[in-house]
């Protein structure tokens, strides 16, 4: 089950610095978003249900990416089949993704996946692993635009 929505930093730091304080919508949940490329001080984002793309998630080995730039990977990034793509209008921003409903994780957007169904998405291994063993190879992701 995906989760509706979740908290900006400034919301989610609220309940950190005092853990009986409650959300004040039954809407909201939180959950921790962790990544090499993000800020360690950010907790939590904030992720719509009506943006939700679900599809076809692999892994490639990066390198020099359609937006220009040099990965590895060990990072946390992501390529995007060329509908979402848009001629490199994303480039640099980011992506919430999970697998199975689980614990969404924070990616950069760095490269374009021509060979990948509208809502795939292509990941850096060490992001495939977060969410699901190598061997998998391929698996049903779901993810949303983080702007």
């Amino acid at each position: 089950m995906l989760l509706s929505t979740l908290f900006l930093a400034g919301a989610a730091s609220a309940l950190i610095s005092n853990p009986a304080a409650k959300p004040t919508t039954n809407t909201t949940a939180t959950i921790a978003i962790s990544s090499p490329l993000m800020d360690p001080n950010t907790t939590s984002h904030s992720i719509s249900k009506r943006g939700y793309r679900c599809g076809r998630t692999t892994y490639y080995n990066t390198g020099l990416g359609a937006c220009g730039y040099v990965n590895n990977d060990s990072q946390y990034v992501v390529a995007l089949s060329p509908k979402y793509f848009a001629r490199g209008k994303h480039c640099g921003k980011h992506i919430a993704i999970s697998r199975n409903g689980g614990k969404a994780v924070l990616a950069k957007i760095v490269d374009l996946c021509p060979g990948c169904p509208e809502n795939g998405v292509d990941l850096s291994p060490a992001l495939f692993k977060r969410l699901a063993p190598l061997s998998l190879g391929v698996f049903n992701g779901c993810w949303h635009f983080q702007f």
